[in-house]
């Protein structure tokens, strides 16, 4: 495997880590029994939640409930009314790392999003530990 490539994934899988413990820390108060995550749409949540989700390494599910899909079965069985998901169940960290892995490469420009996802939580940690 192209070195680069390796690098990316890894990169990748790190970030989305620490994403989905951010959102996960955050949104406790968000969360319902089954495990998922409301993100209120409302950035960084919003972006965050979606970036991972397409990653693939989160579900998504209607506010309805649902047990959740992963951004692939959506993109290729969802009715053209159906809105994106508006909620999330993260995997746990090592599951994420492995479907990162997993992956043929990651495309730079969701590599780009997954790491302004990890700046952006970052800047919103850092101002409410000033506030």
């Amino acid at each position: 495997m192209d070195s680069e490539i390796l690098d990316r994934k890894r990169l990748a899988a790190e970030l989305a880590v620490a994403v989905s413990q951010f959102m996960q820390a955050t949104l406790v108060h968000d969360t319902d029994e089954r495990g998922y995550v409301f993100h209120s749409f409302q950035g960084p949540f919003d972006e965050d939640c979606h970036t991972v989700w397409e990653l693939g390494a989160a579900r998504g599910a209607q506010k309805s409930g649902g047990l959740g899909v992963t951004y692939r079965e959506w993109a290729t069985r969802r009715a053209p009314e159906e809105n994106a998901p508006s909620e999330f169940k993260f995997m746990p960290d090592e599951d994420i790392r492995r479907v990162v892995l997993a992956r043929e490469d990651i495309p730079p420009s969701l590599l780009f999003r997954l790491l302004m996802a990890y700046l952006r939580s970052m800047e919103t940690m850092a101002g409410t530990a000033h506030n």
